[in-house]
């Protein structure tokens, strides 16, 4: 409370940004070390771990629905001092991820055959990813919870507990995929095997950490309805991070089914590339959420001039990132595919892919930041028809419409959203409250 009511603007955006980008990068970090480590096991492994990449993204969109929508609820409670109000959400936002994750896992076991041929899963890579699928759906209430748990810490200033919750359970990961893999020779379940036990870890000691004595979150002083007063609030607030990430899955998927009629190797180039550019976006996603607390309180004191001022430094702060991040990425683009698989055919499908990614990547700072504020100070259909927009409403067109250019539909569909940014940066000039928080500031 202390570093949220006095510290400078720039330095608080810096401190919860750093602490989110780690976090993020240890989430990139464990999807890129096993795309490496399964690399080994040859090219059915990488493009079966590929297909089931898109499931992931959509186990993280409920996630990050239930983080973000909770986190952004809570921190306008926080800065409008409402504590009980803050206990209410916490404690419905995880009861759902556990609700829900619990669903999925279940769901998707029954029908786990006919959802691999939805994600694409060819003849030859069909039972590696049965095997790696089965495992990740497991993991899904592991996944939803300790999203949501980390993004309540970071909404209530929390950002160290939260990073080293989340780090940790990547660092479980990180040792127990190779050594399942080549010590106890396990295959491809070693790798699912890993990634369950790295989310259980995480997800335990998250827990754990929200009864620290520094922790502002008390998700269970009170028994409370898990679909009660503020649930239709809470997901519609989160609307915005499941169409970000529920798109990214279902881009995924698509990707997955298009390039299938090249080849496995054309399913292992793009599932390269789609970790190496998650991994370079995490700066600037980290960036972005490392505003939302601090937007969120001085939206919840009515401080507009501050919402303002952290908006406008996280944009210039990521847009900056970005642009020099994506040089070394362009100009090396051939190699860093090779460090994963060294077939000409993947190399020259995956360095064209990630270079023409990386010329958008300066975009990302704006269009990031924008969706968040819009998210974070309840303009959730605004945002929500922006984070649709990178990998639905135009990614989806082009790739449907022109499929043999499948390596640069991303960056073109990453320049027009940025257009529609700049076009709801223009009509939101004027931030103000909605008329029903003016009725109801607290």
């Amino acid at each position: 409370m202390r570093i949220l009511k006095n510290d400078s603007i720039h330095k608080r955006i810096l401190r919860y940004s750093a602490f989110a980008t780690a976090t993020l990068l240890a989430s990139s970090a464990v999807n890129l070390t096993d795309a490496y480590f399964v690399s080994k096991l040859g090219q059915s492994a990488t493009a079966a771990v590929g297909v089931a990449f898109a499931a992931q993204f959509l186990i993280q969109a409920i996630g990050f629905t239930l983080g973000m929508g909770g986190g952004s609820l809570f921190s306008r409670a926080l800065g409008g001092n409402d504590r009980e109000k803050c206990d209410r959400i916490s404690a419905q936002a995880i009861l759902q991820a556990l609700l829900i994750g619990s669903v999925i896992a279940i769901a998707g076991n029954i029908f786990l055959d006919p959802l691999l041929d939805l994600l694409g899963a060819t003849a030859g890579i069909y039972d590696p990813s049965r095997i790696y699928l089965r495992f990740l759906l497991y993991a899904a209430p592991f996944i939803c919870l300790s999203l949501v748990i980390s993004q309540l810490l970071r909404a209530a200033g929390n950002a160290a507990l939260s990073t080293v919750g989340f780090v940790s359970g990547g660092a479980v990961n990180l040792i127990l995929t190779p050594l399942f893999l080549f010590i106890f020779d396990m295959g491809i379940a070693g790798a699912g095997l890993a990634l369950l036990i790295g989310y259980v870890f995480a997800t335990c000691l998250l827990f754990g950490l929200t009864f620290c004595k520094s922790s502002k979150v008390s998700p269970i002083k009170k028994l409370v309805n898990p679909f009660g007063a503020d649930a239709f609030r809470l997901l519609w607030t989160g609307l915005p991070s499941f169409c970000r990430h529920g798109f990214s899955g279902f881009a995924t998927l698509l990707l997955n089914n298009t390039v299938s009629a090249y080849g496995d190797h054309a399913i292992a180039a793009v599932t390269v590339v789609s970790r190496i550019s998650l991994l370079a976006l995490s700066f600037c996603t980290g960036i972005g959420q490392g505003m939302i607390p601090v937007a969120g309180y001085h939206y919840g004191a009515r401080d507009m001039d501050s919402v303002r001022k952290s908006y406008r430094f996280a944009l210039i702060l990521s847009s900056a990132f970005m642009l020099i991040l994506s040089i070394p990425i362009f100009l090396l683009a051939p190699q860093l595919v090779s460090l994963f698989r060294e077939e000409p055919e993947i190399v020259s499908i995956g360095a064209a892919a990630l270079r023409a990614q990386s010329t958008v990547y300066v975009l990302h700072g704006t269009i990031t930041a924008t969706t968040m504020l819009l998210q974070v100070v309840g303009r959730s259909a605004s945002s929500t028809v922006l984070a649709s927009a990178r990998q639905g409403i135009f990614f989806f067109p082009i790739l449907l419409l022109f499929p043999t250019y499948f390596r640069y539909a991303q960056p073109i569909a990453d320049a027009l959203t940025f257009l529609l940014t700049v076009y709801f940066i223009m009509i939101m000039r004027r931030l103000t409250p909605s008329k029903k928080e003016r009725r109801h500031p607290k």
